[in-house]
């Protein structure tokens, strides 16, 4: 019978529905006055990175000052940057469950691995012992005749 990958699935669920949760809460974001501040300095510092990092690039002038943007492309560009946040934080937190319950399996796995192995083992000196004994009694049993048959004198 073969197993279905719950883990698995439960993982690509909540991956999938993490899309619509980033997305009302970047939406409730912008219309909170507090957070639409807080993305739009967001905003305006992704713009101020990825200005640096082109000027960067093409080997002009980093020290030089950087253009503004509107107030709404700031808040845009910062929830952007929030709902991407939580999409990633979200398939982080579902991959490192995924691996963390097949770890777990490995564990219990190479833990019923060495018990097994240690039962063999046990089962391997018992029988040993037991043929041991085995053949101490065959020496005995060879040794005891021989030595009565010359007593006797027979043959």
């Amino acid at each position: 019978m073969a197993f279905l990958p719950v883990a698995k699935f439960a993982a690509l669920a909540i991956k999938q529905v993490s899309k619509p949760i980033a997305k009302a809460l970047t939406t409730s974001a912008k219309n909170s006055p507090a957070f639409s501040r807080w993305l739009e300095n967001l905003g305006r510092i992704l713009h101020r990175g990825s200005t640096w990092t082109n000027r960067m690039a093409l080997g002009l002038d980093t020290t030089s000052k950087c253009s503004t943007i509107s107030k709404e492309k700031a808040i845009s560009d910062g929830s952007e940057f929030l709902g991407e946040g939580i999409l990633f934080a979200i398939a982080v937190g579902a991959t490192a469950w995924e691996y963390k319950s097949s770890n777990d399996k490995a564990i219990v796995a190479k833990a019923a691995q060495a018990e097994k192995e240690r039962e063999l083992l046990a089962r391997v000196t018992a029988l040993e012992d037991a043929l041991a004994r085995v053949e101490a009694r065959q020496v005995a049993a060879v040794a005891v005749p021989s030595s009565e048959s010359a007593k006797r004198g027979w043959f």
